[in-house]
């Protein structure tokens, strides 16, 4: 098995926007009626031709509603099954040649996924994006208040204390 380490830098990834497949943007969504559309429109603008599937986790707002007026297709559970279950029904729903799995509330940028899509157009299976310092937010504040809570959450295990 051949890994690419950091494919965001990798220069013989496609940055076209157009591929040799046809590909589905699985979106799991759950309450996101506050930024679906935006995260949708920015999809799109990156990938015109891909189909983009929200699977709507039964959400209590207008998740459903707003991903389709832009522009996205949905399915929605008629009750809420979690992340899992919704990734599931996204796959297995989708109708790309290709899936990429990517969270509804824009956690993940989608100027990276002409790079990991060209990972699959240079020949790879299957291409994983990771976060990294640079893209999570890195700061010295985020550093320290992650000890703080490995901490205090080693404590609480090591104790059998129960909150």
């Amino acid at each position: 098995m051949t890994m690419i380490t950091d494919i965001a830098n990798n220069p013989t990834v496609a940055t076209s926007g157009r591929y040799p497949f046809t590909v589905t943007v699985v979106m799991p969504a759950y309450n996101e009626a506050h930024g679906i559309a935006a995260v949708v429109q920015r999809v799109r603008d990156g990938l015109p031709d891909a189909e983009i599937l929200v699977v709507d986790d039964c959400s209590a707002d207008d998740t459903a509603a707003r991903a389709t007026a832009a522009g996205a297709r949905v399915e929605r559970h008629p009750m809420n099954r979690g992340n899992g279950a919704a990734v599931k029904t996204g796959i297995r729903r989708a109708t790309g040649e290709v899936v990429l799995l990517m969270d509804a509330d824009g956690q993940m940028d989608p100027r990276f996924i002409p790079a990991i899509l060209g990972g699959i157009a240079d020949g790879y299976d299957m291409v994983v994006g990771a976060r990294s310092r640079d893209t999570q937010g890195d700061n010295i504040a985020r550093r320290l208040g992650n000890r703080a809570l490995d901490a205090l959450g080693g404590y609480l295990v090591e104790t059998g204390c129960l909150i």
